[in-house]
């Protein structure tokens, strides 16, 4: 068993636990770019409260003697450096048997070699990230990010506070599922290649609710599913949709970067990589359509099984369930759908969240949420 070290950084502190053969320890790296060079201004409170809201969710789902917490808050520039991030990794010392977690929470985005963390000392490349934390050799490695994930060059890219909380005596079915039984690597954030993620109120409306959209609804999704146990797959899909539901109705117009840039009428949660995830994803929606006999839609014909128009979220009954044969599809991310042609289109330009507006004699202009494949 290897010797117990807490290393603290004059940075804030670093989230160390030492790991033994017999118990499955948790390391948790939790980091906020708070610098002056990221001018957050007013907006600062919410990647405070980022970092607070993961705290918490570690603390209801990991055991007291598993889990020790702290953080790395970068409130001065010569702190945001890539080499700063990469030093606290490396001095983790993780056991084979360990789950190494790593959140940031600040400014990113993306270019020809890949998404990154917008740091004032630099680009810090989530390959460099994953790559560090897996020289531990450790069973699972954790990468969960809440920041932008668009290009500054002008151009397109896209891929088809904490009150006392108690501990458990044991992890929780849902971080036993989740970070402590899978092996291998999650590499997820908040928004997709091309896209800005947001905070969950608009700039004119702040108030003492601070935090980002797909930090908010994670931790809220963890705290209501604690006590049972879950996958990746279905982690993401919650987390998704609510993410989607929670943009809408914080930014029902849409929003811009930076004047000039082109609206964001959404943000899509997005996954690299998380154990069971299919190499191949095969259909992106997973049923048939053909005309309708009067063109008010396309008229479901078929549902394979298994896919993902089995598991569609109906947002006013706030469920999930099978979209049904004899149904028509009247719209998809708000563009009318009067035939298959347009379904085909618009399925092909889809961000993985799709938006349906489906008709029928049991509904009426009844809006359906779908994580489609990739």
């Amino acid at each position: 068993m290897k010797t117990l070290r807490h290393v603290l950084f004059s940075v804030s502190c670093v989230l160390l636990c030492a790991a033994s053969a017999s118990a499955q320890k948790f390391h948790a790296l939790l980091v906020a770019d708070i610098s002056p060079a990221a001018k957050w201004g007013e907006y600062r409170p919410n990647l405070v409260d980022d970092v607070g809201n993961m705290h918490m969710m570690l603390q209801r789902g990991c055991p007291e003697n598993l889990l020790k917490t702290s953080f790395l808050m970068l409130e001065e520039d010569e702190q945001a450096t890539p080499t700063k991030l990469l030093e606290a990794i490396e001095q983790l010392r993780s056991n084979r048997n360990d789950t190494i977690l790593f959140y940031y929470t600040g400014h990113g985005g993306i270019d020809d070699r890949g998404s990154y963390f917008d740091l004032a000392g630099g680009k810090l490349y989530r390959e460099q990230v994953v790559n560090a934390a897996k020289t531990h050799g450790s069973r699972l490695v954790v990468l969960v990010t809440d920041c932008c994930n668009a290009r500054d060059d002008g151009l397109s890219q896209s891929f088809p506070r904490a009150a006392y909380i108690p501990s458990p005596e044991a992890y929780t079915p849902l971080f036993q599922s989740l970070f402590i039984e899978p092996t291998g690597v999650v590499d997820v954030n908040a928004c997709g290649p091309g896209e800005s993620a947001f905070f969950s109120l608009p700039p004119k409306e702040l108030s003492e609710e601070y935090g980002s959209l797909f930090t908010k609804a994670l931790t809220k999704w963890a705290e209501e599913k604690n006590d049972r146990r879950s996958t990746w797959d279905e982690l993401l899909m919650d987390v998704g949709v609510r993410v989607h539901l929670m943009f809408r109705e914080a930014y029902p117009d849409g929003i811009a970067v930076a004047k000039g840039a082109a609206m964001q009428t959404d943000q899509n949660v997005f996954a690299r990589n998380y154990p069971g995830m299919p190499k191949d994803r095969g259909i992106r929606l997973g049923i048939a359509v053909r005309d309708d006999n009067e063109g008010r839609g396309a008229m479901i014909v078929e549902i394979v099984d298994g896919s993902p128009a089995t598991k569609a979220f109906d947002i006013e009954r706030e469920s999930y369930g099978p979209l049904a044969k004899g149904r028509r599809i009247t719209t998809m991310n708000g563009r009318k759908i009067s035939g298959p042609k347009e379904f085909e289109a618009a399925i092909k330009s889809s961000p993985q969240i799709m938006r349906l507006t489906v008709e029928g004699s049991d509904l009426a202009g009844h809006e359906f949420l779908v994580r489609l494949s990739y």
